[in-house]
C-alpha cells in the first residue's frame, strides 16, 4: 500500500495547478501545459502522458450548447 500512496503524493505535488477534484491553494488556477495524466513507473520516475482533445459534442454539452435526448433512453 505505500507504493500506490506514494505514487499519489508525488503525482499530487508534480502537478502545480488546480484541477477537477485536484485543488491547490497555491496553484489556484489551470494550468493549459498540464492537461496530462502524470505518470509515476515503478523506478520512481515521473513522465507527462498528454491528453487527446474531447470530441467537439462533449465539449459542447459540458458547456451548456447542447442537450441529449432521452427518448427510447435508458437513464439511471
Amino acid at each position: 500500500m505505500i507504493v500506490p500512496a506514494r505514487a499519489t503524493l508525488i503525482s499530487a505535488l508534480e502537478r502545480r495547478e488546480t484541477r477537477g477534484a485536484h485543488n491547490r491553494e497555491d496553484f489556484p488556477e489551470q494550468d493549459p501545459e498540464q492537461r496530462a495524466n502524470v505518470i509515476y513507473d515503478a523506478a520512481g520516475v515521473v513522465s507527462w502522458q498528454a491528453l487527446p482533445e474531447a470530441p467537439a459534442e462533449v465539449v459542447a454539452l459540458a458547456e451548456g450548447g447542447a442537450t441529449l435526448e432521452a427518448a427510447g433512453k435508458l437513464l439511471e
